[in-house]
């Protein structure tokens, strides 16, 4: 006869692993891989992939990481179970532009132009003929940094920036007439604004500097002074006119 302790034999369940991601995903961004039924997880996929964990990523993806991943689930009795998931990862758009920087004067338009892409979405909207086409007309009043989103069949998206710079027509104000007296001296109080402009007065007579935005004048007589105000950068000419009446100085005897 022969006697012996209870031998206990358990037969533990497989897990019931399941794998999943968030594809599909555009190129360049971040693909996450999930897995559940298991206490344990050991990933496995395209380009030699390894990764240990319920959840992991892979940053700055390319579409040649497209494929299946296997998860290799564990259960706390050990036991195993092999699940996969398939990824895909769509290429993004390369959006392009016909210039990075331009300069227009005030007052004037330009065309935008984008490429790469099946649509196109401009931002800011407002001096734009259109927001949703690859080349629209923009009329800035300012300097304005324009961004164009590019999307492509799959909806990744790629970016890029033009750059319009405005510069301000010149505008001449000759400053309010004058009247003096004869053999006087007296500086024209003269304004002008606008981005990179020259400015000069005619007639130069009686004036110390006609380049000068506010010379000295010592007219002899009623003389109308034109400033002339040019955009050195091709925007254009203002002029303003400025009367001065001269008068003769006033002689009072003292005795007869």
């Amino acid at each position: 006869r022969i006697a012996s302790d209870p031998l206990t034999v358990k037969i533990a369940a497989n897990p019931v692993t399941t794998a999943g991601s968030n594809s599909p995903i555009c190129e360049k961004s971040t693909l996450t891989l999930n897995a559940t039924g298991g206490s344990q997880f050991q990933w496995s996929g395209i380009n030699n992939f390894s990764a240990q964990g319920a959840s992991v990523t892979a940053d700055n993806v390319i579409p040649a990481q497209s494929g299946k991943y296997y998860v290799l689930g564990t259960n706390d009795d050990g036991c195993e179970k092999l699940d996969s998931v398939l990824v895909t990862i769509n290429p993004a758009p390369l959006a392009q532009t016909s210039f990075s920087e331009r300069t227009i004067c005030e007052g004037d338009d330009i065309q935008l132009q984008s490429s790469g892409g099946s649509t196109y979405q401009w931002l800011p909207g407002g001096a734009l003929s259109s927001t949703d086409i690859p080349d629209p007309i923009a009329t800035p009043a300012v300097s304005t940094i324009y961004n164009v989103k590019v999307f492509n069949q799959f909806g990744c998206m790629d970016t890029a920036i033009v750059k319009v710079n405005v510069t301000k027509a010149p505008v001449a104000d000759a400053g309010p007439n004058l009247s003096i007296i004869e053999g006087t001296s007296v500086q024209i109080m003269a304004n002008a604004t606008g981005q990179d402009v020259s400015y000069s007065w005619s007639p130069a007579i009686y004036m110390d500097n006609p380049l000068l935005l506010q010379p000295f004048i010592t007219p002899m007589r009623d003389t109308a002074y034109v400033l002339t105000v040019v955009s050195n950068a091709g925007c254009g000419t203002d002029t303003d006119t400025l009367h001065v009446m001269v008068y003769k100085d006033v002689f009072v005897p003292t005795a007869f």
